[in-house]
Parts: structure tokens; sequence; C-alpha cells
């Protein structure tokens, strides 16, 4: 079978039970694993589950074991790149990049103990979830075949909270020390003409702040399943039309940002907050991957079962980067940065119940889609 990545080979369904009843019948592992607190497996050579503590039957719902037996993490926890490829978990394009799966082969291939960590986007009927977890990969020998125990510790809620705040200071700092720089630029002034010009920019930058502020109470929100929506009749154009407004005043680059000529205005029902701020994300980016004299376009087109908003920018996106995009965290911008994609797709897919997704490729350029039904 193919595979990108990872080992394709998989062990025969009788070597895989044989496996498990020889290593549950090691009463002294079974005790071991059980008492830890989180998530135990045992992969054979070929990174299928061939035993595990009753953490993983908690954490995933389910109370026989044996709807594991064969499987790889990956595929035991739903992760939507281990159906990519028929020879699943590993073995896909974005595997190459896959914490989990990187570090059972490195603790296979060096014969010691790595830990690292990993994001998996799990499939829960159909609604996408995102999980970070800490990962550890231990060789051993029984009866003269290897195994790897493999656990997983679930430390979503930190990475989250200690992202957020990251970012959210970040941000803040940034737009709080450019208004305290005009405030102190304001002072010195003797001319009203250029006073009110500056006066006129703080109320900007005031805006600004405010809306980072609420940008992130609403991503917070979000996470945590408490974002209320609120559904109003809109117009796309008039949306459009304010995202490129606010983002004229703030580019330092010579780009132009303009509705496509093949764009249609259309009359629809959504939620504006949540609309503005995944298109407001999807024109950022285009803008932060532009050179002086690119041409970024908008626009908003009726299809057969939604309105398909889209941004166009010349560059192409790196495959490496491509296939981490949507990634939390995820960012070629620095440490600091990394929810503008992964904000999109959680805003504009679990709560509005759309499509966020891209195409990137020589002499194309980019462009971003957000489908919204209707």
């Amino acid at each position: 079978m193919k595979t990108y990545h990872a080992s394709a080979e998989r062990s025969a369904p009788e070597t895989v039970d044989k496996q498990f009843q020889t290593l549950v019948s090691n009463s002294y592992l079974s005790e071991l694993i059980n008492a830890l607190p989180y998530v135990v497996t045992v992969l054979n050579a070929n990174r299928q589950i061939v035993f595990s503590n009753e953490a993983l039957l908690q954490t995933l719902k389910v109370s026989d074991f044996k709807e594991f037996l064969g499987k790889r993490p990956g595929e035991a926890l739903n992760c939507v790149h281990s159906k990519t490829m028929e020879s699943g978990c590993g073995t896909s394009e974005n595997c190459q990049f896959c914490g989990a799966v990187n570090t059972i082969t490195a603790s296979m291939r060096e014969n010691r103990k790595v830990v690292n960590e990993c994001r998996i986007t799990s499939d829960n009927d159909g609604i996408e979830e995102y999980h970070d977890f800490e990962v550890t990969a231990t060789p051993f020998i029984w009866m003269g075949a290897k195994y790897t125990i493999f656990a997983l510790a679930d430390i979503s809620g930190l990475k989250r909270k200690r992202m957020l705040e990251r970012i959210f200071f970040h941000d803040i700092l940034n737009t709080a020390g450019n208004l305290k720089g005009l405030s102190e630029l304001i002072v010195t002034l003797e001319d009203p003409k250029k006073k009110d010009e500056l006066m006129n920019l703080v109320a900007t930058v005031s805006i600004e702040l405010i809306e980072e502020i609420q940008d992130q109470r609403q991503l917070s929100n979000a996470e945590s399943g408490e974002l209320q929506l609120s559904y109003s009749q809109l117009r796309s154009h008039e949306i459009l039309t304010v995202i490129i407004k606010q983002f004229t005043s703030q580019i330092r680059k010579v780009i132009r940002v303009e509705i496509s000529e093949d764009s249609e205005d259309l009359i629809f029902s959504s939620d504006r907050n949540l609309l503005v701020r995944i298109l407001k994300n999807m024109v950022k980016n285009a803008i932060e991957a532009s050179s002086d004299g690119d041409v970024i376009t908008v626009k908003s087109k009726r299809t057969d079962s939604c309105i398909r908003f889209t941004t166009h920018n010349p560059k192409e996106i790196p495959r490496n980067i491509q296939l981490q995009i949507f990634k939390r965290s995820f960012s070629t911008k620095g440490h600091d940065r990394g929810l503008g994609t992964y904000s999109m797709k959680l805003l504009g897919e679990r709560y509005l119940k759309g499509k966020v997704h891209f195409k990137s490729e020589p002499g194309l350029g980019t462009e971003f889609y957000f489908d919204l039904p209707v």
C-alpha cells in the first residue's frame, strides 16, 4: 500500500490477537498501566494497538477494548488524516508533521524513550475537534517481540490558555504602544491641523484596541462552547467594503485590496460579527503574504448550496506550510502568532456550519474560500 511517510505494513489480525493474548496474560503490566491516569497503549512493531489501559476506553467512551485492537493511535482517536490514505494512520502527507507518529518511529529507530507534543484534529460525528497531547514512546521487549509503550497526556486546556494569553498580550501591547506613541506626539505638536489628523488616528487605533479585546473574548468563548450567535440580514458587498476600508488605512505595503468585477452583491442571513472576523482573517493573511505591487481581490458568489466568499493573492503557499495551515498555534509569522487560520475554521465550521478551505498552485496564487450555507 502507498505511503507518504511511515511504513504502511500491518500485522495480520491473527498475529495482533496473539500479541494481545500474550500481553494480557501479564498481570503485572496490566496493573501497572491501569494505575496511570492518562491514556497508555502498547503498540507492536507496525504501530498497531495490541494492549491499552482503561483510560483509553473512558476517554473514547467505549466499553470493549477489542474495538481498537489492531488500529493505530490516529485511527483510534478518529484523526482526520488517518482516513486520507487507504494505509491509514501515519501514511498521509500531513503525517510528516505529526508529533505522534514521529515520536513513535523515532523511539523504534533509536531504541530509546522519546517525548514530544502533537496536535490532532479528530472527526466527532462530522464535527472537527482539536487536541494537544504530550506524547511519550518507550521501547520494550516482551517474550522476544519488540513493542512500544505509547502514552498520551491531554494538555489541550493548558496549551489553549497559554496561547490565547500570549497572542492576546502580544497584540494588545502592540496596539497600546501605538496609542501611547500617538498621544505623546500630539502633546508636542502646535499645528492644529496636524493635531486633528493625529486625533482621528488615535480614535481609529482605540477602536482597533477594543476590537482586539472583543476578538480574543469571542475566540475564548468559541473554544469553550459558550459563544452565542446573533443572526441578521446582511449584504455581502457592504461587509466586504467595510473590511477593505479597515485594512486600507493599516497597510504598510503598496498593495491594493478590491472587490472582484465578477463578485455578486448578495442578501443573506448570518452572524455579522463572526462572518466579519472570518473574512478579516482571510484578507489579513492575503496581505501578509503579498509584496509591493500585488493586487488582492475579494468576492462573493452564489453556488447551488451556499454563498462562497473568496480572497485571492498572487503568491503560492509552500507545500509544507499548506499541510499544517489550519493547526492551532501553527504560524510562519513567529512564536506569538498562529490563531488566524485556526479561528477561521473553528468559527466558520463549528458555529456557522460552513466550510473553510483553500487552493494554492503555481500560476494561480492562493485562494481562501468560506462556503456559507443558505
